[in-house]
Protein backbone atom coordinates (compact mmCIF):
# COMPACT_ATOMS: atom_id res chain seq x y z
CA UNK A 1 0.00 0.00 0.00
CA UNK A 2 2.77 2.65 0.80
CA UNK A 3 4.56 1.27 -1.94
CA UNK A 4 1.75 2.31 -4.34
CA UNK A 5 0.81 5.79 -2.67
CA UNK A 6 4.84 6.57 -3.02
CA UNK A 7 4.74 5.58 -6.57
CA UNK A 8 1.67 7.75 -7.62
CA UNK A 9 3.14 10.62 -5.35
CA UNK A 10 6.26 10.34 -8.11
CA UNK A 11 4.31 10.04 -11.12
CA UNK A 12 1.77 12.73 -10.54
CA UNK A 13 4.35 15.34 -9.83
CA UNK A 14 5.15 16.77 -13.53
CA UNK A 15 8.32 17.78 -12.63
CA UNK A 16 9.41 14.75 -11.97
CA UNK A 17 10.99 12.43 -14.45
CA UNK A 18 10.57 8.70 -13.86
CA UNK A 19 11.27 5.64 -15.50
CA UNK A 20 9.57 2.10 -14.35
CA UNK A 21 11.90 -0.56 -13.58
CA UNK A 22 11.65 -4.13 -14.47
CA UNK A 23 13.99 -6.56 -12.86
CA UNK A 24 14.80 -9.25 -14.78
CA UNK A 25 17.54 -11.52 -13.29
CA UNK A 26 21.19 -12.13 -11.25
CA UNK A 27 24.41 -13.77 -12.33
CA UNK A 28 25.68 -14.84 -8.86
CA UNK A 29 29.71 -14.94 -8.92
CA UNK A 30 29.30 -18.04 -6.19
CA UNK A 31 28.58 -20.63 -9.04
CA UNK A 32 28.48 -23.46 -6.26
CA UNK A 33 25.36 -22.48 -4.86
CA UNK A 34 21.77 -22.91 -5.73
CA UNK A 35 20.65 -19.39 -6.44
CA UNK A 36 18.00 -17.92 -7.90
CA UNK A 37 18.73 -15.82 -10.93
CA UNK A 38 15.19 -14.56 -12.54
CA UNK A 39 14.28 -11.99 -10.56
CA UNK A 40 11.11 -10.79 -12.24
CA UNK A 41 10.10 -7.91 -10.09
CA UNK A 42 8.59 -3.70 -11.04
CA UNK A 43 10.02 -0.59 -9.34
CA UNK A 44 10.15 3.08 -9.96
CA UNK A 45 13.59 4.98 -10.16
CA UNK A 46 12.83 9.22 -10.42
CA UNK A 47 15.43 11.96 -8.49
CA UNK A 48 17.90 9.05 -8.33
CA UNK A 49 16.02 7.12 -6.05
CA UNK A 50 15.33 3.47 -7.09
CA UNK A 51 12.48 2.05 -5.20
CA UNK A 52 10.53 -1.39 -6.06
CA UNK A 53 9.96 -4.89 -4.89
CA UNK A 54 11.22 -8.23 -6.75
CA UNK A 55 11.84 -11.91 -6.38
CA UNK A 56 15.22 -12.66 -4.62
CA UNK A 57 18.13 -14.96 -5.21
CA UNK A 58 16.37 -17.09 -2.31
CA UNK A 59 13.23 -17.41 -3.56
CA UNK A 60 11.48 -14.35 -1.08
CA UNK A 61 9.99 -11.05 -2.19
CA UNK A 62 12.20 -8.20 -1.53
CA UNK A 63 12.11 -4.89 -1.28
CA UNK A 64 14.32 -2.22 -2.03
CA UNK A 65 15.52 1.70 -1.36
CA UNK A 66 18.38 2.56 -3.04
CA UNK A 67 20.14 5.76 -4.14
CA UNK A 68 22.07 6.11 -7.06
CA UNK A 69 25.24 8.64 -7.69
CA UNK A 70 25.70 8.40 -11.29
CA UNK A 71 27.72 10.18 -13.52
CA UNK A 72 27.26 10.82 -17.45
CA UNK A 73 24.31 11.55 -20.07
CA UNK A 74 23.44 8.70 -22.63
CA UNK A 75 25.75 6.01 -20.42
CA UNK A 76 25.48 7.02 -16.67
CA UNK A 77 27.90 5.02 -14.30
CA UNK A 78 29.31 5.37 -10.78
CA UNK A 79 27.87 3.62 -7.09
CA UNK A 80 24.56 2.96 -5.34
CA UNK A 81 23.40 2.85 -1.89
CA UNK A 82 20.51 1.66 0.26
CA UNK A 83 18.13 -1.28 1.26
CA UNK A 84 16.40 -4.78 1.09
CA UNK A 85 14.59 -6.60 2.87
CA UNK A 86 13.31 -10.32 2.26
CA UNK A 87 16.34 -12.27 3.83
CA UNK A 88 17.12 -14.22 6.66
CA UNK A 89 19.80 -12.61 7.78
CA UNK A 90 18.26 -9.08 8.97
CA UNK A 91 14.79 -6.65 8.81
CA UNK A 92 16.70 -4.67 6.21
CA UNK A 93 20.40 -4.86 4.71
CA UNK A 94 22.31 -2.47 3.13
CA UNK A 95 22.77 -3.18 -0.09
CA UNK A 96 25.67 -0.89 -2.25
CA UNK A 97 28.24 -1.41 -5.38
CA UNK A 98 28.35 0.07 -8.94
CA UNK A 99 26.35 0.78 -11.25
CA UNK A 100 25.95 1.08 -15.08
CA UNK A 101 22.77 2.64 -16.74
CA UNK A 102 22.74 3.10 -20.70
CA UNK A 103 19.98 4.40 -22.49
CA UNK A 104 18.40 4.77 -25.92
CA UNK A 105 15.64 6.83 -26.03
CA UNK A 106 12.73 6.08 -23.54
CA UNK A 107 14.46 2.49 -23.08
CA UNK A 108 17.33 1.60 -20.84
CA UNK A 109 19.13 -1.37 -19.54
CA UNK A 110 20.67 -1.33 -15.58
CA UNK A 111 23.64 -2.99 -14.28
CA UNK A 112 24.19 -3.02 -11.02
CA UNK A 113 27.25 -4.85 -9.35
CA UNK A 114 27.25 -6.26 -5.78
CA UNK A 115 29.66 -7.32 -4.02
CA UNK A 116 30.12 -10.86 -1.76
CA UNK A 117 30.21 -10.02 2.24
CA UNK A 118 30.50 -13.01 3.81
CA UNK A 119 27.48 -14.26 6.06
CA UNK A 120 25.30 -11.05 4.64
CA UNK A 121 25.42 -11.29 0.73
CA UNK A 122 26.80 -13.43 -2.28
CA UNK A 123 27.69 -11.26 -4.89
CA UNK A 124 25.99 -10.59 -8.14
CA UNK A 125 25.59 -8.90 -11.25
CA UNK A 126 22.22 -7.49 -11.62
CA UNK A 127 19.94 -6.42 -14.72
CA UNK A 128 16.84 -4.23 -14.90
CA UNK A 129 14.83 -3.19 -17.84
CA UNK A 130 14.30 0.53 -18.00
CA UNK A 131 11.17 2.44 -19.60
CA UNK A 132 11.26 6.26 -19.52
CA UNK A 133 7.49 7.21 -18.19
CA UNK A 134 5.74 10.19 -19.97
CA UNK A 135 5.44 13.35 -18.18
Amino acid sequence: MIRGVLALALLSHPAIAADLVLNVSSYHFDRSRDLNERNPGIGIRASDWNIGYYLNSHKHYSAYALRSYLRGDDVQYGVFAGGVTGYEYAAIIPSFGAQLLARYGDYGLNLMVVPSVPGVSDGFVGMQLIYRLPN
